[in-house]
């Protein structure tokens, strides 16, 4: 009986010694646990935060492209009245030089005639002398 006392008295300290460790392992994995929810809540709040940049900057490439539309839509409109105007002035530099043209081939036809209706007279006085 003494063999079976002392068998029941090992079996009864590993067993104290297995329930100890037990609770430590329990204590251990709750620990580990509340790490978990930890980290689990931060990167919860990260991973919001990270989407509200997200949109946010969403939002803001795409309101800076909405400007870069319009931007460009006005540039296209200036160069295209640039573009007119350029055109305009041609026209003007065009309608200018024709008008030029015209006064210095009427100045040259009177000049001409002014000299022809000299020398007439010239020729009429000699005549008469």
């Amino acid at each position: 009986m003494d063999e079976l006392e002392e068998k029941i008295e090992v079996l009864l300290a590993q067993n104290s010694h297995l329930v100890d460790e037990n609770e430590s392992l329990i204590k251990l994995v709750q620990q580990k646990k509340a790490e978990v929810e930890t980290w689990k809540a931060r990167f919860e709040g990260e991973y919001n935060n990270s989407n509200i940049v997200e949109a946010e900057k969403k939002k803001i490439f795409d309101h800076l492209n909405i400007k870069d539309q319009e931007h460009q839509g006005q540039i296209d409109k200036l160069l295209a009245e640039i573009s007119r105007l350029h055109d305009e002035q041609q026209n003007l530099e065009n309608l200018k030089q024709i008008e030029i043209n015209q006064i210095k081939n009427r100045y040259e036809n009177e000049t001409m005639n002014q000299i022809q209706n000299l020398k007439r007279s010239q020729y009429g006085n000699t005549e008469l002398q």
